[in-house]
């Protein structure tokens, strides 16, 4: 029975605090909580990496964890005790403790249910017990250029092999992973169970020059959990975020957008980097101050600071900066 040990290294001996006398922090990459009382995100500047979390109502922000270089939060455990945070490989931060504990791969995602984590290693993925460290699945060749999707459901995981095919794997089954969407030259997988539909729903970006603006051709693609097409490709789109309704946020050039027929399509205001909570009632936004030029063109020289914008009917209402209580 094949067990992973992973190394627990606390801060110190692994990186640099961020904060440097002179140099604001950027705020960026916020991601909420499972129960949206709380948002993790990654306070950068030209020394390192602060990972931060605060209340998602604005309030008293902690560092959790500093790292040498770029990383930011992926995703909250689903009993919200810790953070997983990409810096190169993928790390572990413990709320309580805030010692980093390094996972052997890349692109780690764990299980709705809290009891499996995936992720991968030299292009093959791994998915191991979280209660005992036993290897369930070792080393599932997925190819090169693989990518990581996320869970679709307590057993299954989608993920993107090295050709660009949209693959399951299930936890609880042997052998290999079985395509669900053949080769179309996708780039990113997304994953979501959706709550009231009881729809399972996969979206994945891909370049198409013939769907899309030839300066930004990035689509998304929508499939059922049978590989069946939903809709029509999303031009002009990239970073989809599902939320538990079934809502569809993404990125269009610098802004956010949302769908909830895949058609009508809302644009709620522009960002660096986003979150939206799982309800879909909430926007964390990251935006730099406008520039002193005016016509709502950024400072590219200011930092970035976080912005909460409430949703109401599928409508963006003011942005409230999201206040760091000292």
């Amino acid at each position: 029975m094949k067990r992973r040990l992973f190394a627990t290294v606390c801060s110190g001996a692994i990186a640099v605090c961020a904060a440097v006398a002179g140099e604001t922090p950027s705020a960026v990459s916020p991601v909420f909580s499972p129960d949206g009382s709380s948002v993790a995100f990654a306070l950068v500047t030209n020394a390192g990496t602060d990972i931060a979390v605060m209340p998602s109502v604005g309030g008293k922000s902690r560092v959790l964890a500093s790292f040498k270089g770029r990383a930011e939060p992926t995703q909250w455990s689903p009993d919200g005790k810790s953070v997983l945070v990409a810096a190169g490989n993928s790390w572990r931060v413990a709320l309580e403790f805030g010692c980093p504990q390094l996972i052997p791969g890349k692109g780690a995602r764990i299980s709705p249910d809290g009891k499996t984590l995936a992720y991968l290693t030299e292009n093959r993925l791994e998915l191991l017990d979280e209660n005992d460290g036993v290897v369930l699945r070792p080393g599932v060749a997925l190819g090169a250029g693989c990518r990581m999707g996320d869970w679709l459901d307590n057993d299954m995981l989608v993920v993107l092999t090295g050709d660009g095919s949209i693959a399951t794997i299930r936890r609880a089954a042997p052998g290999g992973y079985r395509v669900l969407v053949p080769h179309k030259s996708m780039t990113h997988c997304f994953v979501a169970a959706v709550a009231d539909t009881k729809r399972r729903l996969i979206a994945a970006t891909s370049d198409d020059m013939q769907l899309a603006d030839p300066n930004n051709p990035t689509s998304i693609w929508i499939f059922d959990s049978t590989g069946k097409q939903v809709g029509k490709p999303i031009p002009n789109a990239t970073k989809p975020l599902w939320t538990a309704t079934g809502q569809l946020f993404f990125a269009r050039r610098s802004q956010v957008m949302m769908t909830a027929d895949f058609e009508t399509v809302r644009a709620l205001g522009k960002a660096e980097t986003w979150t939206i909570n799982p309800d879909g009632s909430l926007l964390v936004v990251s935006r730099r101050e406008a520039s002193a030029g005016g016509e709502g063109l950024p400072d590219l020289l200011s930092p970035c600071r976080l912005y909460r914008v409430p949703i109401e009917s599928g409508r963006a209402k003011q942005a409230q900066l999201l206040i760091n209580e000292p």
